[in-house]
């Protein structure tokens, strides 16, 4: 199925629709585990996609100019936090998903159980 999701390629290009794929239990073991879907994908944003064809598919016409579906592991984003406690941070620093459930629980005062993350906050 990995090796069928990166043969995509876009508008009859070598561009390939999906820049990574992956199965989610080689990034992801935690206890919710079974919650998650079987295969993670992070799209090719170079190119808007009016095609998208594989040996498998053939050629498939995109009818919708908006986003990809799915955008989840988009890397690019902003955060915007403010309150008592939040020092400012810099642009240039980056943070990861995993680091935001610690950050809410600290800035709420609670314990922390175990994260994967950490507070980005802290130090």
């Amino acid at each position: 199925m990995i090796a069928d999701l990166s043969a995509m390629r876009i508008n009859g290009t070598q561009a390939p629709l999906i820049t990574a794929a992956m199965l989610t239990s080689d990034v992801h073991n935690g206890p919710m585990r079974h919650m998650l879907p079987d295969i993670l994908v992070e799209w090719n944003h170079t190119l808007p996609i009016e095609t998208v064809s594989s040996p498998l598919i053939g050629e498939v016409r995109n009818t919708v100019k908006r986003t990809r579906s799915g955008d989840h592991l988009n890397r690019h984003g902003a955060l915007f936090v403010a309150g008592q406690g939040v020092s400012p941070l810099t642009n240039a620093q980056t943070i990861q998903d995993v680091d935001l459930a610690p950050t809410i629980a600290a800035l709420l005062g609670l314990e922390s159980a175990h994260y994967y993350g950490s507070s980005f906050l802290a130090g």
